[in-house]
């Protein structure tokens, strides 16, 4: 049976004060080593995703330069090649139809500087004021479902600038 002793002092009202201050100090730091532990564990997150993102492009880029260059090395040229008026013109209109799809999607705070096509492949440069008008110029390309595997190669702020400059690879609908 535990013995209670009545001449023990009970402790100051400044002690008490003191041992609260100290307890609630600790509890906040406490409090605040998990608030930013989180945080970075967020940070940690958002970097690894952006990473996979990355490999994922870097791989499909590899895949399609390696696919190009067995096409490339498999194709002996034509001693001459025929090609007709009809062709010709169906090329154009497609160059016209691609150029007036590509520009339609951008958003208004976007500008390109060029664009190069190699047959069904090709590449847009161009600048926006931001990241977001870059991805909402992916969606709007997306939702057309005449560009397929887009992917965004860079986007690097302009020194001096608040613009962003980017460039995109992708590949548009089969000719017919």
């Amino acid at each position: 049976m535990p013995q209670l002793n009545l001449y023990k002092k009970a402790p100051s009202q400044s002690t008490l004060k003191f041992w609260l201050i100290l307890c609630l100090c600790l509890l906040g730091e406490t409090l605040l080593f998990i608030y930013l532990t989180s945080l970075q564990d967020s940070r940690v997150a958002s970097l690894q995703e952006q990473h996979e993102t990355f490999a994922k492009n870097e791989q499909r880029l590899a895949n399609k330069l390696e696919i190009e260059r067995k096409k490339l090395l498999s194709k002996v040229p034509p001693p001459i090649q025929k090609i007709s008026m009809q062709e010709v013109i169906e090329s154009k209109k497609r160059s016209i139809e691609l150029l007036q799809k590509v520009t339609i999607t951008l958003p208004r705070q976007a500008w390109l500087e060029k664009i190069e096509e190699e047959s069904d492949h090709f590449k847009i440069v161009g600048f926006a004021l931001n990241h977001e008008m870059i991805s909402n110029y992916i969606d709007n390309l997306e939702k057309t479902n005449e560009f397929y595997e887009i992917n965004l190669l860079y986007s690097e702020k302009q020194i001096k600038t608040r613009i962003h400059k980017f460039a995109i690879t992708c590949f548009y609908k089969k000719r017919t």
